[in-house]
């Protein structure tokens, strides 16, 4: 198991633990959690704040206010947290973005939810509250906040250790070989390009015939098998870097599917001029 898992191990049980004894708090003294002087601020609010036609309620309104670009946020912010924690693993090493780090970003969202949810309740102003009363049927404070830290907790433990997986799943490489990790996996592979077993290129079509992308994988000693062209599969110049050093350390073959003459013409008309020229070199296989 590496440093990285480690760490979120640590988070995990730190987390489940502080939920835990807020929860357990929250059903033991549940007036801590109500708030008379605020539910009167709040009624006073609703009462004398109309909302916009386009919203059920002035709840309804304040919600989405709150709620939509908050949640958005927290995406972006996951997204560059796990990039971040990539780049740092990488160093100096070019960085390959894998379809299983986007996948971990969909059960964080959802944790994001209660999360959010969860902050809102603590911030004490008749804004967050009427907020939080159309994102939770209202039932008294301290009630709500009991149901909210209950579906925190079964939500951390069951969905946060998809996002750790995601934080370990990557892929980089260097001057001397490839650093993998996928997604399933408690720790790192480093493979050498001579220990390459085999590289494939094709290009991918889109419902209409024409080219949509560029698939690049090479198969490893264990097995696995990587997208080099990363999870866009875009060809960058980090493609064609990856391309040259296995052509010149690698021992394996490349297995290319030729490019046709109508999506040469349709790439010379919609890709870059450098796209081009990597698409070109790369498609010509091992020189």
């Amino acid at each position: 198991m590496n440093l990285i898992l480690i760490i979120f191990l640590i988070i995990y049980v730190v987390g489940i633990i502080a939920i835990s004894l807020r929860l357990h708090d929250i059903i033991k003294n549940p007036d801590k959690y109500e708030d008379l002087e605020l539910e009167a601020r709040v009624a006073d609010k609703v009462t004398n704040t109309k909302h916009c036609k386009f919203f059920q309620s002035l709840s309804h309104q304040y919600a989405c206010i709150l709620f939509i670009p908050s949640y958005i946020l927290f995406g972006l912010l996951s997204y560059l947290a796990l990039r971040l924690i990539h780049k740092i693993m990488a160093g100096e090493s070019e960085l390959i973005m894998l379809g299983g780090t986007i996948a971990g970003l969909v059960p964080i969202l959802f944790l994001g939810i209660f999360l959010l949810f969860i902050i809102a309740y603590f911030i004490k102003t008749p804004f967050f509250a009427i907020a939080i009363d159309d994102a939770w049927c209202s039932g008294g404070r301290a009630r709500n906040i009991k149901v909210g830290f209950i579906c925190l907790l079964v939500s951390f433990v069951l969905l946060f250790p998809f996002f750790s997986l995601s934080a370990n799943c990557y892929v980089h490489f260097d001057d001397d070989g490839i650093n993998s990790s996928t997604y399933f996996e408690l720790g790192e592979t480093y493979t050498p390009y001579e220990d390459v077993l085999h590289a494939k290129v094709w290009m991918l079509h889109k419902n209409n015939g024409t080219p949509d992308a560029v698939k690049y994988q090479v198969t490893l000693p264990n097995g696995v098998t990587l997208d080099i062209a990363g999870v866009n599969t875009k060809v960058t110049d980090e493609t064609l870097k990856f391309h040259k050093l296995l052509e010149e350390n690698g021992t394996c073959e490349i297995e290319v599917e030729p490019i046709t003459d109508e999506d040469m013409e349709y790439l010379k008309e919609h890709a870059s001029p450098e796209k081009l020229e990597i698409i070109k070199y790369i498609f010509e296989g091992f020189h």
